[in-house]
């Protein structure tokens, strides 16, 4: 393929619509591009690399075979890897076709679980110009995908060929019922099927809404008692108290880089203030991990220095945001900057300690909580493969323990659990050996990348958290965001009951986005303020639960013994009593168990 090849696509919507297994009604009238032989799949020239193609029986499908597409190598461009099959019909300029093909991802190293392809139709020479061109995911299930475009070009007879780009995470994707349909020019691209993306339990009206609220009402908030005193100790009588919330207890956290967050330009002051005004919590996006980390050392690097970090960690200090320390080791050493270690064993222990002390060392008190083992499961060749057994996870944790100042937080954290649900078996295989070792975590992460095709049921949220709940009671989703292909209300959507269920689990103390901002943000379409600072309807969903449906501010007035009540959510507050021209104010932290105070007023009227 040429990266130069003109862009020649009209999607409806702009965006991949994915359907659940019924099938959608193909309208009639259409010549097929494919010929009665149906599709003929190869890899092209552009390389199969080390992905592997067969055809397998299905049952229970409106089509009997399928493809099974397999790489477990990433190239360096998506579309080194491409299964086509030649096209056998003509298009003219100005066509109306149809791409309709059903497709599952049964495994994935994308932190959604999600596989990815991006199906086209192109000239099938140089300079390989598209008249489609997509992208699309694909979860565990089937999903149909229906593409309708409009061609900018004329292609004769065995001029064109179609297929996808596979050139992303390893993955296994499946593929049938593929079908390329041409309708003619006269037919509208209306007419052409467009299926939403969704997921089970956006209904306004579904049952674990309510259920959720109730939990929150219950788990979330606590019973603030005030009394107001005049300054001769007498009961204050209709006092006006208010109860205004500063500060949550529960975690409501961002990825950020020590770059952006000590960069003194507008932009960075644009950071820096939502950061203070939004969240509580952070986690350095890539700053502490190990590759970073030595390249930060001469402080000459682009993207990290040392002498930045300082500054992020005594600016976080500053402003009372505790941050999260990611990661101290990694657990595929495939990747994580660990692929010389491959067959290494002794040398990678020795190495990997040693980086553990340094950091540790030189990191202090500066952090809350330290991930010790990211990606635990992980892919490729694992420290469980590598070292033989998990006794080198035992020996992480142990050495962790003793290196790290008591009270910060020693911390576990996978991907897939949530999102896609593959790795949750061997998640817990592997908490239930360190606990049965003695080396139970302080906690249990989740990192929460969601796309398209991995938009867990809500319900099934929850049960997830009761699952690992039971091995250790203290959750917290570390690495949070919805990518769902410019689906700007399915994201907030998804976001806001996300966040929903999960507020409302009694174990989980904390969600952590991973990232904010589309001007720094890992996937740009997950972010909740675009590039230019405007705020997206995930944004303002995030600020209506966190700054508004769970923030408490209330005004109330003392009965004759000076006695008034508020139910607050958990966390900081600042208690203003008046009453005439006296005024006091005191602060006051609310738990869980109930909290009370005092405000006195002073002398006079």
């Amino acid at each position: 393929m040429r990266r130069r090849s003109a862009l020649m696509l009209m999607l409806v919507g702009s965006r991949l619509l994915a359907a659940t297994p019924k099938p959608a009604e193909i309208p009639e009238g259409s010549t097929s591009l494919l010929g009665k032989t149906g599709p003929t799949w190869r890899f092209s020239s552009a390389g199969g690399g080390n992905a592997k193609m067969a055809v397998f029986d299905v049952a229970g499908m409106p089509f009997n075979q399928a493809i099974r597409l397999t790489h477990t190598l990433r190239p360096k461009q998506s579309w080194s890897i491409q299964a086509v099959t030649e096209l056998n019909g003509n298009i003219s300029k100005g066509d109306v076709c149809l791409m309709v093909f059903w497709v599952r991802s049964p495994e994935s190293a994308d932190e959604s679980g999600d596989g990815v392809a991006a199906p086209f139709v192109q000239k099938n020479s140089a300079p390989h110009t598209k008249i489609l061109r997509a992208r699309i995911t694909a979860g565990r299930e089937w999903r149909q995908i229906t593409l309708p475009f409009r061609s900018k070009l004329n292609l004769k007879m065995g001029a064109s060929n179609g297929g996808f780009h596979l050139g992303f995470h390893p993955q296994t994707l499946e593929i049938g019922g593929f079908q390329l349909l041409n309708y003619g020019e006269n037919t509208p691209l209306s007419a052409l099927p467009r299926m939403k993306i969704t997921y089970k339990g956006r209904e306004p009206a579904a049952a674990w809404r309510q259920e959720a609220r109730d939990r929150i009402e219950k788990h979330r908030k606590g019973n603030l008692a005030v009394t107001v005193l005049n300054a001769d100790g007498t009961p204050a009588v209709e006092a006006d108290v208010k109860v205004e919330m500063t500060r949550h207890a529960f975690g409501f956290g961002t990825a950020l880089t020590a770059r952006w967050l000590a960069s003194d330009t507008p932009n960075g002051d644009a950071y820096r203030e939502i950061v203070k005004s939004h969240y509580n919590k952070m986690v350095f996006e890539n700053d502490l991990k190990w590759g970073p980390w030595k390249v930060s050392q001469d402080n000459k690097h682009r993207t990290f220095r040392k002498e930045w970090l300082d500054e992020a960690l005594r600016w976080l200090q500053s402003n009372n945001i505790p941050a999260r320390g990611h990661w101290l080791s990694w657990g595929s050493v495939t990747s994580g900057g660990q692929k010389q270690y491959v067959g290494k064993a002794a040398e990678h222990r020795h190495d990997l300690f040693a980086h553990i002390r340094e950091k540790v060392g030189h990191v202090g008190t500066r952090v809350c909580e330290w991930d010790v083992i990211n990606h635990p499961v992980g892919w490729g060749v694992t420290y469980e493969e590598l070292h033989g057994s998990l006794d080198f996870h035992v020996d992480i944790f142990k050495l962790c323990r003793e290196a790290i100042p008591k009270g910060i937080g020693l911390w576990i954290n996978e991907g897939q659990i949530l999102p896609g649900g593959g790795r949750r078996g061997d998640y817990e295989r592997i908490l239930r050996y360190l606990i049965e070792h003695g080396q139970t975590p302080d906690g249990i992460g989740f990192m929460g990348h969601f796309g398209t095709g991995s938009l867990t049921p809500i319900p099934e949220i929850y049960h997830v958290y009761d699952r690992y709940a039971k091995l250790v009671p203290n959750l917290q989703i570390t690495e949070f965001d919805v990518n769902v292909g410019g689906d700007e209300q399915l994201q907030a959507d998804y976001l806001r009951d996300f966040m929903t269920i999960t507020f409302s689990h009694p174990h989980v103390n904390g969600i952590v986005m991973w990232g904010f901002w589309a001007g720094k943000h890992w996937k740009p379409e997950a972010a909740l303020y675009r590039k230019d600072w405007s705020i997206k309807p995930a944004g303002k969903a995030w600020d209506d639960l966190v700054l508004n449906q769970w923030w408490t501010r209330e005004t109330v007035r003392t009965d004759p013994a000076g006695h008034c009540t508020v139910r607050g959510f958990l966390g900081e507050y600042k208690i203003t009593a008046k009453e005439g021209k006296r005024e006091a104010t005191t602060s006051v932290a609310l738990s869980a168990d109930g909290e009370s105070c005092t405000v006195t007023l002073p002398a006079g009227k």
